[in-house]
């Protein structure tokens, strides 16, 4: 039987484009189903969707609700085959060969409960095992679909973005703006760097000392950004970059940045805290919930008590229901704060490359909320920079706290 090509799939969707979007939930239902999705080369085949969509074939919005759908379908039919056969899935081929597979799904799921339905998705070797395992040991199907479909929705651009980007970016006839990939790939090496640090000073230093010196650092950082501010010293600075901004033609990153910039909105974010939140009280205790919570409590009273002491008003072509003052930034301070915070408590129990790896994601997608910001033009770049800042700050009052009631190991 003849297997068509990608390469003929590709130019076959070229010409039907309305199949686009079907295909994508598709490829992310076999992506996510158990026993296929061990063989299926998720991550290209993914972004090469997402680089048909993003060169001019499909709306980002789009593809990622159809991405959404099928991530969430494909692990809901594994949930199913799991909770229906219960241990007569081991005798399946390929978990009669090689019953370790299953064996990693349970102890992941046996440490991380239901939020390892959601943390396996990102984690290559148990993503998709662990909704068969849950089904095995019989989870409620209300709890499991509740965090399949929430977990569904960071998993569609965190797949299809990097490839939508990459297809509009060809579509732009060569006209590939250096300035800004070479600004994407400094972010990167500084997103990487910083975990790498982090690690170091944590493993040669207690936690709590650490923290306690980011947080002294971070303050004094903090105190001299607003007092730049105060004195007019970003605007030159916030003018030229506004300036390189609309000068390098990129007409396509407007729809891809509107999508990034909804990781920094509380209104997307809301429904996922209180689920953590929740189960975070039946794991690891209520004491330790409310002071996280009362870190971002403290975020949230620092940004907005800055934005109407100063009142920095926004870029002239900022647009949309925005509140009229700007500095700082409260999408990057509440990204910073929530997604590296996500990105520690996914990593806490990875050996050293995964666990580097995805605190650098964490810290990546931080980043691109706040270029967000700029490209979009809503933010300044004082703005931005003091939002990461105090971001970073209230998170490692968070971790300085939690730390404190932790045993050290």
């Amino acid at each position: 039987m003849h297997v068509p090509s990608f390469e003929v799939i590709q130019t076959w969707l070229q010409l039907h484009s309305e199949w686009l979007g079907p295909t994508i939930a598709l490829m992310a239902l076999l992506e996510s189903l158990v026993i296929v999705g061990l063989f299926v080369p998720g991550v290209a085949i993914m972004f090469a969707l997402g680089a048909l969509a993003g060169s001019g074939l499909m709306s980002p919005v789009t593809m990622l609700l159809w991405g959404i759908a099928g991530a969430a379908i494909g692990d809901g039919i594994s949930f199913q085959l799991g909770y229906h056969y219960h241990h007569k899935v081991r005798n399946w081929w390929p978990f009669n060969k090689h019953p370790e597979w299953l064996k990693k799904g349970e102890v992941f799921f046996h440490n991380h409960g239901d939020l390892s339905i959601a943390l396996g998705r990102f984690i290559g070797p148990v993503r998709p095992v662990v909704p068969v395992v849950a089904g095995m040991l019989d989870m409620s199907p209300k709890r499991f679909y509740l965090v399949n479909i929430l977990s569904s929705i960071p998993w569609s651009p965190v797949y299809l973005m990097p490839g939508f980007l990459a297809g509009a970016a060809v579509q732009s006839h060569g006209k590939i703006p250096t300035e800004f990939f070479c600004l994407i790939l400094g972010l990167l090496t500084l997103a990487l760097i910083l975990p790498v640090l982090i690690h170091w000073l944590t493993t040669k230093y207690l936690p709590a000392n650490v923290f306690k010196s980011s947080i002294v650092t971070l303050l004094i950082v903090a105190i001299a950004l607003i007092t730049l501010q105060c004195y007019g010293e970003f605007l030159p600075y916030n003018i030229k970059i506004a300036a390189e901004l609309n000068t390098l033609g990129m007409p396509y990153l407007q729809e891809t940045m509107a999508t990034l910039t909804w990781f920094g909105s509380l209104k997307l974010l809301c429904i996922p805290m209180l689920l953590v939140g929740a189960i975070s009280i039946y794991k690891v205790g209520r004491r330790q919930v409310i002071m996280w919570l009362s870190a971002f409590v403290g975020l949230q009273a620092s940004v907005w008590a800055l934005k109407w002491f100063i009142h920095s008003p926004r870029p002239p072509l900022a647009v949309g229901n925005l509140d009229p003052f700007s500095f700082p930034s409260g999408h990057t301070a509440n990204a910073t704060f929530l997604l590296i915070g996500v990105a520690i408590y996914i990593s806490s129990h990875m050996v050293y490359v995964p666990r580097i790896l995805t605190l650098a994601s964490g810290v990546m997608l931080a980043f691109l909320v706040g270029l967000s910001r700029l490209v979009l033009h809503d933010h300044w770049l004082g703005d931005v920079v003091t939002g990461l800042t105090l971001g970073m700050l209230w998170l490692s009052v968070a971790l300085y706290l939690d730390s404190k009631k932790r045993p050290v190991r």
